[in-house]
């Protein structure tokens, strides 16, 4: 995965949820939704591995063609609403 392809998936959170982001050692993006913090995830300065991509869908609750499927648009907030709800990661929508 690229960075662009990585601050699309970003762009889209934003859509739904608030995204806090904090810069250190690498970039922190912690999500939170109707104002209670749910998830986090995070990339490093120089870019994304391949072996990256498990472990962002994972801090996403996704699987990672889920998180494909999300970044190209297939899979849409509502449905993520829904797959997080299914997760236990928000209460009621």
């Amino acid at each position: 995965m690229k960075t662009h392809e990585f601050s699309k998936i970003i762009t889209k959170l934003k859509e739904v949820f608030t995204v806090e982001v904090d810069k250190g050692d690498h970039y922190f993006y912690h999500i939170f939704y109707k104002d209670k913090y749910i998830l986090k995830t995070k990339r490093s300065f120089s870019g994304i591995k391949d072996g990256d991509v498990h472990l962002i869908a994972k801090q996403l609750a996704l699987s990672t063609s889920q998180l494909h499927s999300y970044r190209r648009c297939d899979l849409n907030n509502k449905k993520y609403l829904e797959i997080l709800l299914e997760r236990n990661k928000i209460e009621g929508m």
